[in-house]
């Protein structure tokens, strides 16, 4: 009896514990240190602020915000432990007739299905930094190599889409808190010195059709892509998290003539203002009972690789099979043979593949030291 008793305690401890989790809110700042580009002709500062809710649970996560530049009620995503599913919610957005309810086929919210262990950094960056600043230790237990899915990819707004898709990853090296759930206390990622291009924007669809080739000197040996750093870790009991979180985003300076010559071109700062222990698991895939126009890609890594499989759903996610039985499923994976060569058409792909994953620790110092600097100014700011 008294070993049954023994066993029985030991095994409820052990759920116990792996059900430990927590919950925080908060609110953030993002500044954009703007610049020309393909898009936009703009120069200077702007910022935007913002709130977030993030419940995690072991490998389940949920991340919710609001941010003041975008043009929806929110964004949210979450993970079922096999693919990422996030929505931007238009309900307040959406036009309504003269009773005050929403316009008739008008799509409510726009869903994304991902199979990756992280969000699309194109999808929301917001929601990148927050995954990797309290949803994180998951993936870092399981990593044992220092490449890393960045925050945000130096290719941002050209070809970002197809690097996730594609699955790239960048070297970096990641300290982190010596308590549960072991999150992350400074992580840097370094860009590979390596540029990833597809023949055009509409071919980026084609994780095969990707080129490398090294960027213009000196930063084909590398460079500090990002930086974020955790401080002021809280206990709530068996976890401790961080109540303050900066992250810093690069690019090549165009007239630079050293690696450590950096512009910086985003940054954030977020504060978490309420924090709590939670025990037991609970849904951490976005509900929503409106129609969802949703964009998935969780067919990647198939063989027969389909991705951008457009549908409309209402009140539910769909299943794997569920979407292979679709119509829409159907079309895009025999449109696209014909489709990817008809857009490889006058298109100059490099003959050299490469891969993109050469390790630059070398650089990791040199490249602290130049960005110290900004950290301490940053927390100065605080």
């Amino acid at each position: 009896m008294r070993l049954l008793l023994f066993c029985w305690l030991t095994l409820s401890a052990r759920v116990l514990m792996a059900d430990v989790g927590f919950v925080v809110s908060g609110d953030f700042k993002v500044t954009y240190y703007l610049k020309p580009n393909p898009f936009d002709s703009e120069e200077g500062t702007a910022t935007a602020t913002g709130w977030f809710t993030i419940s995690v649970s072991n490998c389940f996560w949920n991340i919710r915000y609001w941010q003041s530049d975008e043009a929806n009620d929110y964004t949210e995503a979450g993970t079922d432990g096999h693919q990422v599913f996030s929505i931007r919610s238009f309900i307040n957005q959406n036009p309504t007739n003269s009773a005050g309810q929403p316009s008739a086929g008008v799509n409510r919210e726009i869903g994304f299905v991902n199979r990756r262990p992280y969000p699309n950094p194109i999808d929301s960056l917001t929601q990148v930094v927050l995954w990797w600043g309290y949803a994180s230790s998951c993936y870092l237990e399981t990593n044992s190599e220092s490449m890393f899915f960045p925050m945000r990819y130096t290719e941002d707004l050209l070809f970002s889409q197809g690097l996730y898709l594609k699955g790239v990853k960048l070297p970096g090296m990641v300290h982190r808190n010596s308590r549960s759930p072991r999150l992350p206390a400074t992580l840097i990622i370094m860009d590979d010195g390596m540029a990833k291009r597809w023949p055009r924007m509409d071919t980026q669809m084609y994780p095969d059709l990707m080129s490398v080739k090294p960027r213009r000197s000196p930063y084909d040996k590398g460079f500090t892509n990002s930086i974020l750093s955790a401080s002021e870790f809280k206990n709530l009991g068996k976890v401790e998290i961080p109540q303050k979180i900066a992250a810093q985003f690069f690019e090549p300076n165009p007239k630079g003539v050293s690696s450590s010559e950096l512009t910086l071109v985003v940054e954030y700062s977020i504060r978490a203002t309420n924090m709590v222990e939670t025990f037991g698991s609970k849904g951490f895939v976005p509900v929503s009972s409106h129609k969802i126009f949703t964009v998935d890609n969780r067919f990647v890594d198939d063989s027969n690789a389909v991705v951008d499989v457009g549908y409309l759903t209402e009140g539910r996610w769909l299943a794997d099979d569920e979407v292979r039985a679709r119509g829409e499923y159907t079309n895009a994976l025999a449109k696209q043979p014909a489709d990817r060569n008809s857009r490889l058409i006058g298109a100059r792909l490099d003959s050299q593949r490469r891969s993109g994953g050469r390790m630059v620790f070398a650089l990791f110092g040199a490249a602290i030291v130049a960005l110290v600097v900004v950290l301490l100014r940053f927390r100065k700011s605080q």
